[in-house]
């Protein structure tokens, strides 16, 4: 059975909401606060799962309560962590300011930064077989996704790559061994240096290597090629109430639906319906719908 491999951070995320941002200098007072388990690693790895698609995370946590709690609730939701690392270091957090549907993020790698490109290696050589997809994010150390993305093709598997946050020592020339780049807006004008329009900067990204390109749009849904042609897709309407995890769940529930064989057009429609109701919802992990929600969204 093909699987989805996710090699990603695993962060504990530290969330508070308030009625407005701080200017600089400035206190306010926060209205709630809470922790969850995140990282876009770890929750792609955990819309793959709900999706139904069997799913191995790599990666690392620190020695800690964090750590431990992240992988007991990765683990509870279907996602295979026996190869996920334990290092002598803090769990990365992310630090979550929330206004209204508005985010602001900080990320601290600490953990992730020490999953070494041979561990990577050979997690892969051991555990992978062709024709699985491996995804990939740009919250672990840099060099080390960077060097995975070519050895990943040499053994045959599929490569979803979604760079972000994005590094601008990004080389353009890695594009040539991704099976799937899945950007925002903004990230796909930092890959191409352009100002032009989101069709172009579609085309530009398939120039620069990238098989098949997801620009996402936010509430317009998005564009992605198909065979030699540039498609629309709406965004499934719902009222946002977090869109923290959003993206990620998106680019977890496409790597489920492309390793379940869906078509490309398929995978993304699923998707707008995970991504839109994880909006609906408080949280990243338990915002993500299951397989069987989306099911009956569809058949409505």
């Amino acid at each position: 059975m093909k699987k989805v491999i996710v090699l990603g951070s695993i962060n504990m995320d530290l969330v508070t909401s308030t009625n407005r941002f701080p200017l600089k200098g400035e206190t306010v007072i926060g209205e709630s606060f809470f922790t969850n388990p995140g990282g876009k690693g770890a929750n792609q790895a955990v819309a793959s799962a709900k999706q139904g698609a069997k799913t191995l995370l790599l990666g690392a946590v620190g020695d800690d309560v964090y750590g431990k709690h992240s992988i007991e609730n990765i683990s509870s939701y279907g996602v295979n962590c026996d190869l996920v690392k334990v290092k002598n270091a803090s769990t990365g957090t992310a630090i979550i300011i929330l206004h209204n549907t508005d985010n602001r993020i900080i990320v601290n790698s600490g953990a992730n930064a020490l999953y070494t490109f041979e561990e990577a290696k050979q997690d892969l050589l051991r555990n992978s077989k062709k024709g699985d997809i491996l995804v990939l994010q740009l919250e672990m150390d840099f060099d080390v996704t960077m060097k995975i993305i070519p050895f990943a093709k040499e053994l045959g598997l599929s490569v979803i790559f979604n760079p972000a946050p994005m590094s601008k020592d990004l080389d353009i020339k890695v594009l040539r061994d991704v099976d799937l780049l899945i950007v925002n807006e903004i990230e796909a004008r930092m890959l191409t240096s352009s100002e032009k329009d989101e069709t172009e900067l579609i085309h530009l990204l398939k120039k620069f290597g990238a098989k098949d390109v997801i620009i996402t749009l936010g509430a317009e849904g998005g564009i992605y090629t198909y065979r030699d042609t540039v498609q629309h897709y709406p965004a499934y309407k719902t009222e946002a109430k977090d869109t923290t995890g959003a993206g990620d769940a998106f680019v977890g529930s496409v790597a489920a639906s492309l390793i379940d064989g869906l078509s490309l057009t398929d995978a993304i429609k699923r998707a707008s319906y995970v991504a839109g109701v994880a909006v609906t919802r408080f949280g990243a992990q338990q915002a993500i719908p299951t397989k069987e929600e989306i099911d009956e969204l569809i058949k409505k």
